[in-house]
């Protein structure tokens, strides 16, 4: 896995003293699955699709 580091250009968000705040987002970011997998995970575990239409519509009014 990439670090954060590696994927931010990090002189711009260090040059507004926003570094940690931007490095703490993608660390729990990268260790989150993605939305897809999220929803996979969640129809094997409920097998139902309006489970899954209903954590796509939380997720996306986040």
């Amino acid at each position: 896995m990439r670090s954060p580091r590696s994927l931010i250009d990090i002189n711009t968000i260090e040059e507004f003293g926003e570094w940690d705040e931007v490095y703490a987002i993608a660390q729990e970011t990268m260790q989150q699955a993605n939305g897809a997998a999220r929803q996979r995970d969640l129809y094997k575990r409920t097998g139902s699709l309006e489970d899954v239409v209903d954590f796509f519509v939380q997720e996306t009014a986040k």
